[in-house]
């Protein structure tokens, strides 16, 4: 099925970059990504509750979300929280979302949002269907 882990010792397998240091930069990672018909994009970042995003990974987000704004495309970054134990998959349509960056500024949540509703709504809101 799409979307799940075929599998899982592979997915355990760790990246190594530290020969991709340059001077104070090195690689991030983004959890997610997806792309709307180049209409409409949604970077997804999972957090453990309580552990906050390192100010470079950040930074580095919030600019690719940026920029694919400033090329005239819808962008959003969602930063999402779980405690799902360590032993079990992490159901990312059922993260809290705890802070959306929609179009070069930050979207205050005023209420919980689920993951897989708040990326409903952008649907929607890029005038889309899926």
């Amino acid at each position: 099925m799409r979307g799940e882990i075929y599998n899982e010792e592979k997915a355990k397998q760790l990246n190594n970059f530290s020969g991709l240091r340059f001077g104070n930069i090195t690689p991030t990672d983004v959890d997610g990504l997806l792309d709307f018909g180049n209409k409409l994009f949604v970077l997804i970042e999972v957090k453990t509750d309580g552990i906050a995003l390192p100010n470079g990974q950040r930074m580095a987000l919030e600019r690719t979300c940026d920029a694919l704004h400033k090329s005239g495309k819808m962008a959003a970054l969602l930063i999402v929280t779980h405690n799902t134990p360590p032993e079990q998959q992490v159901d990312v349509a059922n993260c809290d979302v705890i802070e959306i960056r929609l179009n070069d500024e930050i979207k205050t949540i005023k209420r919980q949002v689920k993951c897989k509703e708040a990326i409903d709504r952008l649907i929607a809101l890029a005038g889309l269907e899926y």
